[in-house]
């Protein structure tokens, strides 16, 4: 129990979950917090898992002074692998699988220190013309638009690893994952938030039949950027600078600004 309320927490959002029920698993655990008003100043993909900033109470109507943290994410991206979502809960595709090195992708990535302009994935909450994006890929409309660029800025990004993963165990690890997502219901799928369970596994189950033998690279990287980059476009950006296609197979947010890295209660 605080003595003092505290006015923000830094709450750990798993694999699967999406935002709210990050939220809804903080009011369970803390009950002070049941009848608060509760806003995360910044999202997280329902994929990738991480610290997010949570705004109680009053404190809401300062928003504001909590949005443009700069970010700390570890990302796992997959080469020769590509999905329309640019991470495993997409409808994926395969290619041969690429020739990649760490010196390829430390230049790679040393090259992408700056700032840039980054598509917005086609499956995200950014708004054009007053509506979602993923509103728009769902309804099959993308060609009607151009997709808004996101301006970023990466500070650092280095890499961590290097590994080797056969299709069987990738397509295994990433239905695991998926299969962490919250439950399907009428209602959900009646709104378009099944995240098309089925056709996405379909799809994983194609890659595992038609690569069986394949074995692909897997990069560990860190990157240090500035608010609203999507790591999942980053991963894209990085594949493409290599020749190759790619997606983010993990992301983990690990930092958030300066103070509220430390300030961090766990759910």
């Amino acid at each position: 129990m605080w003595l003092l309320k505290p006015k923000t927490l830094t709450v750990w959002k798993l694999t699967g979950e999406t935002p709210l029920i990050a939220l809804n698993k903080l009011r369970d655990r803390y009950p002070w917090l049941r009848n608060k008003k509760l806003a995360y100043a910044g999202r997280l993909d329902p994929m990738a898992s991480g610290k997010m900033l949570v705004v109680v109470g009053k404190e809401c109507r300062r928003m504001k002074r909590y949005l443009g943290l700069d970010k700390k994410y570890e990302v796992e991206i997959l080469f020769g692998m590509a999905s329309d979502t640019g991470d495993i809960l997409g409808i994926v595709s395969s290619f041969p699988p690429p020739k990649i090195t760490p010196e390829k992708v430390n230049r790679a990535l040393r090259a992408r220190v700056g700032e840039f302009n980054f598509p917005y994935p086609a499956y995200s909450s950014k708004t054009f013309d007053g509506k979602h994006l993923f509103q728009w890929a769902l309804e099959g409309r993308l060609n009607e638009i151009k997709i808004p660029l996101q301006h970023s800025r990466i500070y650092r990004a280095k890499l961590i690893s290097v590994r080797t993963m056969s299709t069987g165990d990738i397509v295994q690890s990433a239905l695991k994952q998926i299969s962490m997502l919250p439950r399907v219901t009428e209602k959900s799928k009646a709104l378009g938030r099944d995240f098309r369970r089925k056709d996405v596994i379909d799809s994983w189950m194609r890659v595992l039949a038609n690569n069986k033998k394949e074995k692909y690279v897997i990069v560990r990287v860190s990157v240090l950027c500035s608010s609203g980059t999507y790591m999942r476009s980053l991963s894209e950006v990085i594949a493409h600078d290599l020749g190759t296609e790619g997606l983010a197979f993990s992301i983990k947010r690990t930092w958030i600004g300066k103070l509220w890295s430390r300030r961090f209660y766990g759910i």
